[in-house]
């Protein structure tokens, strides 16, 4: 693809995707009133912020794009790639059980999950250097911190954080046949081909000639703003179940902005 056709397509493209950030503004105010009231609270605060996390991944991946510049917008795209999944993941989880297991296991165990890890990390950190280790026991320290912990084990807390994981999440949208896993064998080729890029593996140092990049740079464009607008309607979707009235217009006003093509 020749740079200046791309350059004409991305403004075309930057055009409907205004036209949807638009109604998420003008939506924001009342969806967090609606959230207050939800059948699935957590959930629906998880959901909430992934819309917002999204689209700025999203926007930085246009920013890469527009500046040629294409290693960091693999990097990108890889991030976005793991955010839509688990937001895919919550928001199917809270449609086909209805309650909101999902949500609370989110943000409560990964984000214990996360302690423990640095916890781990901390500790190991300090052997590698050969430094004093005066932190104390990983868990006990988590328990003293969250004293909810008391009843649990770090095995509970790990096995929890595990259905958020890239390969369970996968599995899990395809058994159930989950709006969005049409493109799952899209993504699993792409998630791991972009991986390289993440970690600095050999197979990152390909070049790309011009019109290839360009080419590429539109197939991720055009998935991160369509993926942005599907969850943000999967998302309302969820929600006008409890308040159909108030949040039905704007899932209207979504479905009425073109695709990007």
């Amino acid at each position: 693809m020749e740079k200046d056709s791309f350059i004409e397509w991305l403004k075309s493209a930057q055009q409907k995707d205004d036209a949807y950030f638009d109604v998420v503004k003008e939506s924001q105010e009342e969806l967090k009133i609606l959230l207050k009231d939800y059948s699935n609270k957590q959930s629906g605060i998880a959901l909430y912020f992934f819309i917002y996390k999204l689209n700025f991944i999203k926007n930085a991946i246009v920013d890469l794009c527009e500046t040629d510049n294409l290693y960091s917008a693999n990097i990108m795209y890889r991030v976005f790639l793991e955010h839509w999944l688990k937001a895919t993941y919550i928001a199917s989880r809270v449609m086909i059980e209805n309650n909101d297991d999902v949500g609370n296991d989110y943000l409560m165990f990964c984000n214990l999950g996360e302690e423990l890890d640095y916890g781990k990390s901390l500790k190991k950190t300090l052997d590698i250097l050969g430094l004093e280790d005066d932190t104390g026991n990983v868990w006990d320290n988590m328990v003293e911190k969250f004293p909810q912990l008391e009843t649990l084990s770090v095995h509970s807390v790990e096995a929890k954080v595990m259905q958020f994981k890239y390969r369970n999440i996968i599995q899990y949208l395809l058994k159930t046949n989950a709006p969005g896993s049409d493109w799952i064998h899209v993504i699993i080729s792409e998630y791991s081909e972009l991986s390289s890029y993440v970690h600095g593996g050999p197979q990152a140092n390909e070049v790309v000639s011009e019109e290839d990049r360009h080419l590429k740079y539109k197939g991720m464009i055009n998935f991160v703003y369509n993926m942005c607008r599907f969850s943000t309607i999967y998302v309302y979707g969820l929600i006008a179940k409890d308040n159909n009235e108030k949040i039905i217009h704007y899932i209207n006003d979504l479905n009425k902005i073109e695709i990007v093509e």
